[in-house]
């Protein structure tokens, strides 16, 4: 036997006890610092396909304690480039989701693991919630269902958007929960057309963390509450920029005069009285990203000035492969209606891309930007907060405001 056949054969022997040390050890850690309490609940007899909701950066932790058994989980690439990404990947085995790569190459692999008698989990919007409302679930997830045969089960995670929202740097203590929607057996899924599959996963899976706070408020208790909102919340209500808001403590604030306080409860209010423009971010950025819809249509519009839609200083610009990224230079990156433009703060030689040639483009994390091009992976990393996302709704916005131009 190879050398790296006996390793393979050891990592995959380590993996049961090293999932089992990680429910162990992360268990009263959930319970501390998110109050979160689940029934524990068996999975059915052979493999199963687990869809979830995303809300937090523990969510993982919590399914494992929501069930025993172990289970492989679907990850995105970024999270092999953090400090623990190379003995988790090689732990924990998790299906890696890649950019460039289409989504047909990760269903095969979860179809692998399923029919090697494995359970799988995928979180299926994709990412992370940023207003509390579950995201729209590509029409592909019931197709992965009806394709695997197997056990499905849905999960939904209740109470965590407002115990540690995607925008904030502290997690706050209060009641999270979570429990199985629907078990459908393969005879069950037979029975469902595609369609109705998928209207039954998203209604078992959708959530409104603001309308169920509003329905039995509690308290969720934490550090500087407010701190990081900006990196969600980018547009003002009262002066329109981009941009000009700030954190710091439970507060809120605009150079403009808006001052807001973040409160226990999740809402938004006005820091001297009076009425705040929006009391949950669920609004603002329900408002935000309509506005952005506007801006790119006019962004587009013949003899529209060509400024920046919105840009950041001091930006770290990486090319990224495999488990390892090279930092490109620091800088400024600038987004307009045509192009993204990275220009170093030493030479001063600007980088420009034009946007049809951005194959793609998301957000990681709180505030990390990724966009591939002709191959290559980038990562845009910012040493202060700014909202990562403010860049991916505008380019959303362009890209439809030109197809609207088209037809």
């Amino acid at each position: 036997m190879t050398m790296a056949k006996r390793k393979k054969q050891l990592l995959l022997r380590l993996q049961r006890p090293v999932y089992a040390l990680l429910r162990a050890i992360t268990q009263p850690y959930l319970r501390l610092h998110y109050g979160f309490r689940a029934p524990a609940r068996r999975l059915p007899d052979g493999p199963c396909l687990i869809y979830a909701n995303h809300l937090t950066n523990m969510d993982q932790f919590m399914l494992m304690h929501a069930f025993p058994q172990q289970m492989y989980f679907v990850a995105s690439e970024h999270l092999l480039r953090r400090g623990f990404g190379r003995p988790m990947a090689l732990l924990m085995d998790p299906i890696i989701r890649q950019k460039g790569r289409t989504d047909a190459d990760a269903a095969l692999a979860i179809l692998r693991r399923l029919r090697q008698g494995k359970h799988v989990c995928v979180f299926i919007e994709g990412e992370r919630s940023y207003d509390g409302c579950t995201a729209q679930i590509a029409e592909s997830a019931a197709h992965l269902a009806k394709l695997a045969g197997v056990t499905f089960v849905t999960y939904r995670l209740e109470n965590a958007y407002f115990s540690g929202p995607r925008w904030a740097r502290h997690v706050r203590r209060g009641p999270v929960s979570g429990d199985i929607r629907h078990i459908y057996s393969p005879q069950e899924l037979a029975g469902l057309s595609r369609d109705a599959l998928q209207q039954a996963l998203c209604r078992d899976l959708w959530l409104d963390a603001s309308a169920e706070q509003a329905a039995r408020p509690a308290v969720y208790r934490g550090r500087r509450l407010a701190e990081y909102l900006e990196t969600t919340l980018f547009l003002c209500p009262r002066c329109g920029r981009i941009g000009s808001l700030k954190s710091a403590d439970d507060r809120f604030a605009c150079s403009c005069g808006l001052a807001l306080r973040y409160t226990e409860y999740g809402r938004l209010e006005a820091a001297e009285g009076g009425e705040p423009p929006f009391t949950t971010v669920r609004d603002w950025f329900a408002w935000q990203r309509d506005r952005v819809q506007e801006l790119a249509r006019a962004a587009l519009l013949p003899g529209a000035p060509d400024a920046p839609l919105a840009a950041d200083a001091g930006q770290r610009l990486y090319a990224c492969s495999g488990f390892s990224r090279r930092l490109q230079g620091r800088g400024c990156f600038a987004l307009y209606a045509d192009r993204i433009v990275f220009t170093p703060e030493r030479d001063g030689k600007a980088w420009t891309l034009p946007l049809r040639a951005l194959d793609d483009f998301s957000c990681q994390g709180r505030q990390l930007l990724s966009f591939l091009s002709g191959g290559q992976l980038y990562e845009l990393v910012s040493p202060y907060p700014r909202s990562a996302v403010k860049y991916q709704l505008l380019l959303r916005a362009l890209r439809r405001a030109e197809g609207e131009k088209e037809v």
